[in-house]
């Protein structure tokens, strides 16, 4: 009897704490990509513009026109953001805890008429999907 009450509570909490792994994740994330904003923005500062577009996107899983198939494990060495590493404002580009064809990080260069921007307001944009609410979390550069 007490093994199967410790057995069932056991359960319980694995199941409480798998929200609790998918909320810490894309805790992470938010904060990989506020990284990331932040090192963009450095960059800009000292060199008066953002990284130059080498690809029409990059992700997490690799680069080129579409996702790769199958999904690499970090971003692609001609990756727009390696920039950031060449230059030494960070160290390397974070990736996404999972990091797999659902759950990757994704940088636009020169996003003029998309997620939202107008022509000439936007110079790149971030984006990952978020695990707990399936939702993607954005961010873009300010308008210069």
């Amino acid at each position: 009897m007490v093994i199967a009450i410790i057995g069932t509570l056991s359960g319980m909490v694995l199941v409480a704490m798998t929200g609790v792994r998918e909320k810490a994740r894309d805790i992470i994330r938010k904060q990989h990509l506020d990284a990331i904003q932040a090192a963009l923005e450095l960059y800009y500062q000292e060199y008066e513009h953002y990284p130059p577009e080498g690809q029409t996107y990059d992700t997490s899983i690799g680069a080129g026109n579409s996702l790769p198939n199958p999904p690499q494990g970090s971003w692609s060495s001609g990756s727009d953001l390696q920039d950031l590493v060449t230059t030494g404002i960070i160290k390397t580009v974070p990736i996404d805890p999972i990091n797999n064809a659902t759950y990757y990080y994704y940088y636009e260069p020169d996003a003029i008429n998309q997620n939202g921007c107008k022509v000439n307001s936007c110079r790149w944009v971030l984006r990952c999907r978020l695990e707990a609410t399936g939702a993607y979390y954005y961010l873009k550069s300010a308008e210069q």
